[in-house]
Protein backbone atom coordinates (compact mmCIF):
# COMPACT_ATOMS: atom_id res chain seq x y z
CA UNK A 1 0.00 0.00 0.00
CA UNK A 2 1.33 3.22 -1.20
CA UNK A 3 0.91 5.57 1.63
CA UNK A 4 2.22 9.85 2.54
CA UNK A 5 1.38 12.14 5.29
CA UNK A 6 -1.27 14.61 4.05
CA UNK A 7 0.47 17.49 3.47
CA UNK A 8 -2.58 19.64 3.97
CA UNK A 9 -3.31 20.13 8.19
CA UNK A 10 -7.23 18.97 8.50
CA UNK A 11 -7.49 17.34 4.89
CA UNK A 12 -10.56 15.46 5.07
CA UNK A 13 -10.12 11.49 5.14
CA UNK A 14 -12.21 9.58 3.37
CA UNK A 15 -13.06 5.82 4.08
CA UNK A 16 -13.40 2.88 1.94
CA UNK A 17 -17.28 2.89 1.94
CA UNK A 18 -16.99 6.31 0.57
CA UNK A 19 -14.55 5.81 -1.68
CA UNK A 20 -16.19 3.30 -3.33
CA UNK A 21 -19.82 5.06 -3.61
CA UNK A 22 -18.03 7.99 -4.90
CA UNK A 23 -16.20 6.17 -7.15
CA UNK A 24 -19.52 3.90 -8.26
CA UNK A 25 -17.22 0.47 -7.85
CA UNK A 26 -16.88 -2.13 -4.94
CA UNK A 27 -14.83 -1.75 -1.67
CA UNK A 28 -12.54 -4.89 -2.87
CA UNK A 29 -11.95 -2.56 -6.09
CA UNK A 30 -10.82 -0.26 -3.88
CA UNK A 31 -8.73 -1.81 -1.86
CA UNK A 32 -7.37 -2.75 -5.29
CA UNK A 33 -6.39 0.16 -6.42
CA UNK A 34 -5.30 1.11 -3.17
CA UNK A 35 -2.29 -2.71 -3.48
CA UNK A 36 -1.25 -1.71 -6.52
CA UNK A 37 -0.62 1.51 -5.64
CA UNK A 38 -3.08 3.53 -8.13
CA UNK A 39 -4.53 5.16 -5.35
CA UNK A 40 -3.02 6.38 -2.28
CA UNK A 41 -4.42 6.06 1.03
CA UNK A 42 -3.01 6.47 4.78
CA UNK A 43 -2.97 3.90 7.53
CA UNK A 44 -4.44 5.47 10.54
CA UNK A 45 -4.99 2.99 13.75
CA UNK A 46 -6.71 0.44 11.98
CA UNK A 47 -8.58 2.24 9.32
CA UNK A 48 -6.94 2.88 5.90
CA UNK A 49 -8.23 6.35 4.99
CA UNK A 50 -7.64 8.02 1.44
CA UNK A 51 -7.31 11.83 1.74
CA UNK A 52 -9.41 14.29 -0.47
CA UNK A 53 -6.83 15.40 -2.87
CA UNK A 54 -5.87 12.12 -3.69
CA UNK A 55 -9.18 10.73 -4.45
CA UNK A 56 -9.26 14.10 -6.78
CA UNK A 57 -5.85 13.44 -8.06
CA UNK A 58 -6.84 9.58 -9.15
CA UNK A 59 -10.67 10.55 -9.94
CA UNK A 60 -8.82 13.67 -12.83
CA UNK A 61 -6.34 10.66 -14.40
CA UNK A 62 -8.76 8.44 -14.59
CA UNK A 63 -11.84 9.91 -16.08
CA UNK A 64 -13.92 8.87 -18.33
CA UNK A 65 -13.05 9.22 -21.65
CA UNK A 66 -9.39 10.75 -20.91
CA UNK A 67 -7.24 9.83 -23.81
CA UNK A 68 -3.99 9.91 -20.88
Amino acid sequence: MQERATSIPGEFLNNIDAVARRLGCSVRTVRTLIVSGDLVATRVARRVLVAESDLLDFMRQHREGDAT
